[in-house]
């Protein structure tokens, strides 16, 4: 099998799906093997990394103050680790007992 150039109609379907659906199913779509799409994508700098959505950021928003980030994780299931990265992203901060943040 030889590489075949990726047209252009290619590019913007991958480009469109990439962070939608999975290699298998593009790599189908284009009549492609996963790999090939694997590739590409990676070349055109696409990333699987998950987007947040603007009702995560509502969650994030409404219950990191008061709840914290362990709790955050929980109901929109995103690492710790991501949370804490968003909130400080945002300016956002867990507030104490006595309703300052502490600063």
């Amino acid at each position: 099998m030889h590489n075949l150039k990726y047209s252009a109609a290619e590019i913007n379907t991958l480009r469109h799906l990439f962070k939608k659906e999975s290699l298998a199913t593009i790599a189908r779509r284009l009549g492609r093997s996963e790999g090939s799409v694997a590739n590409k994508a990676k070349e055109l700098g696409l990333s699987k990394q998950s987007l947040w959505t603007p009702h995560e950021i509502g969650v994030l928003i409404e219950y990191l103050p008061v709840r914290g980030a362990e709790f955050v994780s929980r109901l929109i299931g995103k690492p710790i680790s991501a949370i804490i990265i968003k909130a400080h992203q945002l300016g956002i901060v867990r507030r104490t007992e006595g309703g300052t943040n502490g600063q």
